[in-house]
Parts: structure tokens; sequence; C-alpha cells
């Protein structure tokens, strides 16, 4: 077992700021870092999507093509997608 390090206590105003200011302040990561972060965990159904007869013919034909499921296809178009506009100011809020 390992042991933690105990957080060090300031020894002045400047030092306490500045421990405060590193402790608030978030990492930023890249969005593939985002999405592997994310996709650790518990998995549920997020959402169930309609479309067309067509629609689906075509998220089928593109799926058998990449050789993936449908939940894989859509799941590397969308996460990416959202990571890059909304995951840092989620990850900030």
């Amino acid at each position: 077992m390992a042991i933690k390090a105990r957080k060090k206590a300031p020894t002045n105003d400047i030092e306490a700021d500045l421990m405060a200011k590193a402790e608030a302040t978030p990492i930023s990561r890249t969005v593939e870092e985002r999405i592997a972060t994310r996709a650790e965990g518990r998995y549920f159904t997020l959402l169930t999507y309609r479309g067309t007869e067509e629609q689906k013919d075509l998220i089928d034909f593109a799926a058998a093509t990449e050789r993936m499921s449908i939940q894989k296809l859509l799941e590397g178009i969308i996460m990416p997608y959202l990571e890059e506009k909304y995951g840092e100011n989620f990850d900030n809020q």
C-alpha cells in the first residue's frame, strides 16, 4: 500500500495564496485525453436516436463499411465533437 504525502502547510500569506491558486487551476487536457477519461466508468443508455428508414440504412451501411458497430461509429463521431466544443468548459464549471 502506498503512503500518501501530507499536504505541506503554507508558511506565509504569499505561499498560501500560491498554493490556493495551484489547487484551483484546472489541468488542461487534450480532446483525446478527455475522451479517454470520460469513456471510463459505468455505461448506460444516453439516448435513443430517431431517424427515417433511409437514414437507418445509411448508418447500417456506414457501420458495415467501417467494420464496426453502430454504437462505435456514432460514438466516434459524436464524442470528439462534443469534447472539442464543450469538454474544457464542462471540466471547468
